[in-house]
């Protein structure tokens, strides 16, 4: 795709619907810096990891030690494990933070944090245009000569194949 010296005048509402978002993405991680964009992403993970293999012990410890019989026990103690991991590796990163804030790196934490942020934002986005391409069986929810007209729609939708090629031989398309 060969970008025109008056691209901006040419920007469709798909592009300023990829656009918006991904300010927004590089601000909020300018705000936080690096160290917490990437314990955040981290503690998710994590948090998931040890919710998915750790619940079911935590529901035995707590059926025998409060003596509960509760139909949702599994996902409360998924739920619990998932926010006490999550926290602590969250709380691992405000420390990073801390020792990088006193080594006079702020402004680069920052900076890297915002260019994190839209990364972030721009994968989020391709995902969920990927999932709008699935739904274009029972009619579109964006328009097709709009998406074709969009200078951003094809390239951020084609992110998410060239990361996980999977995608591609998913049922979803």
């Amino acid at each position: 795709m060969q970008l025109k010296a008056n691209y901006l005048y040419e920007m469709n509402f798909i592009d300023l619907l990829i656009i918006i978002p991904t300010i927004y993405g590089g601000w909020q991680g300018f705000k936080k810096g690096f160290i917490i964009e990437i314990f955040t992403l981290l503690a998710l993970l994590v948090g998931v990891y040890a919710g998915v293999h750790l619940s079911d012990q935590v529901s035995i410890v707590l059926k025998e030690h409060v003596n509960i019989t509760w139909k949702y026990l599994p996902t409360v103690s998924f739920i619990l494990v998932f926010l006490m991991v999550g926290a602590m590796v969250y709380f691992l990163g405000k420390l990073v933070e801390k020792v990088i804030d006193l080594t006079g790196l702020k402004l680069l934490n920052k900076l890297a944090g915002m260019f994190f942020g839209i990364v972030k934002f721009i994968y989020v986005i391709s995902i969920i245009l990927l999932i709008e391409e699935s739904f274009q069986i029972k009619g579109d929810v964006l328009p097709g000569e709009a998406k074709k007209n969009s200078l951003l729609y094809q390239p951020v939708k084609d992110l998410s194949f060239k990361t996980i090629p999977s995608f591609k031989d998913s049922e979803l398309f």
